[in-house]
């Protein structure tokens, strides 16, 4: 009796029971796709900001320097997001913002400055958390390159971030960094990059389009919810492949009878829930790619609306990886006990 042969048998005794699997399977792999949908949205959001690191030469003063990004930043500032140098007060880093083309209070909660204070007040700065500072609070005054500045704001990174005003205190800078926007096209990017190099001949220029790797983009939370639904599926293809399991029982003695060995029931078996979870994923993952990643998109925008052929794969593996783990010591117990016990068959 081949596979197909036995998936006719179910749908046929049980039409009802064969749509309710179908429909837990697709279930299950929705949840699937929004874990990977999810993480495919947060690296979307970080590897489409490209950005230019400079380490210019020491012939090129703080003024130069000043003078040149700011050429380059009048000529692309539809395009540039923020320029910003790299110092260090006291060997701690400094992140020292030069232009920035929009406020986002979403960078301001991450730690990024933006500067919303009248020129009159005291240079803003955001302050590495940590228990050197305790006692400091948001609004007092500490002292950094020997002038004031009044604390916006704490970041659980290494480095401090101060805005435009602070430059003048600043004797040196370096790695320069120009991060472009979302909306830059690649021709721009190749056009400014060509800029660069004319402006600084002999430095140091990379490229880098960030990009943030799986597990920096979940934490601890997260890791747990995604065992849940790993788990909560699992428990569904429990319950489910415990159906197909006793049906295919007398099958599988009447194989026993004429020869079948337990290994080659077993693979019978495997293949006849592969390709029900074959046709179940396939439909799942069809339909969340052309509806419900859509429909997710449309009611927040900050997610991608449809999946990358890369991560359906990633998921298409773990999937099956996840059936087969399970079934296999399953349908060993199982059938062990029931068909294959000291090479007795079971009546």
């Amino acid at each position: 009796m081949s596979i197909f042969q036995l998936l006719k048998r179910h749908f046929n005794k049980n039409k009802s029971i064969v749509f309710i699997f179908l429909a837990c399977q697709i279930c299950s792999v929705f949840a699937f796709c929004f874990v990977f949908l999810y993480v495919s949205s947060i690296q979307s959001y970080n590897s489409s900001e490209q950005s230019i690191s400079i380490e210019p030469s020491d012939t090129y003063t703080k003024e130069i320097i000043i003078n040149y990004t700011e050429d380059l930043y009048q000529s692309y500032s539809e395009n540039i997001d923020c320029i910003w140098f790299q110092s260090y007060y006291n060997q701690i880093p400094v992140k020292v913002y030069l232009h920035y083309n929009k406020e986002n209070p979403l960078h301001l909660s991450a730690g990024n400055f933006f500067d919303k204070a009248p020129a009159t007040q005291l240079p803003p700065c955001i302050i590495q958390l940590s228990q050197n500072y305790a006692d400091f609070s948001v609004g007092d005054s500490i002292e950094i390159f020997g002038y004031p500045h009044e604390i916006i704001g704490f970041t659980s990174t290494s480095e401090w971030e101060v805005n435009h005003r602070s430059i003048e205190y600043i004797s040196t800078l370096s790695d320069i960094q120009i991060v472009f926007s979302k909306s830059a096209s690649s021709e721009t990017v190749k056009n400014c990059i060509l800029n660069v190099r004319e402006k600084f001949p002999g430095s140091k220029i990379e490229i880098s389009d960030n990009k943030l790797e799986f597990w920096d983009c979940i934490g601890s939370l997260e890791c747990f919810l995604f065992f849940l639904i790993i788990l909560l599926i699992n428990i569904n293809f429990f319950g489910l492949f415990q159906y197909i399991i006793k049906e295919d029982l007398p099958v599988m003695r009447v194989f026993y009878i004429l020869g079948c060995s337990t290994l080659k029931a077993i693979s019978q078996i495997l293949k006849e829930i592969l390709v029900i979870c074959a046709i179940s994923s396939a439909i799942g993952i069809v339909l969340f790619q052309t509806v419900i990643a859509k429909i997710i998109h449309l009611l927040n925008s900050n997610f991608v609306s449809y999946l990358p052929l890369e991560d359906v794969a990633v998921l298409w593996v773990l999937y099956f990886l996840s059936i087969i783990l399970l079934f296999i010591p399953m349908i060993c117990i199982k059938y062990r006990k029931q068909i294959f016990p000291s090479g007795k068959v079971v009546r």
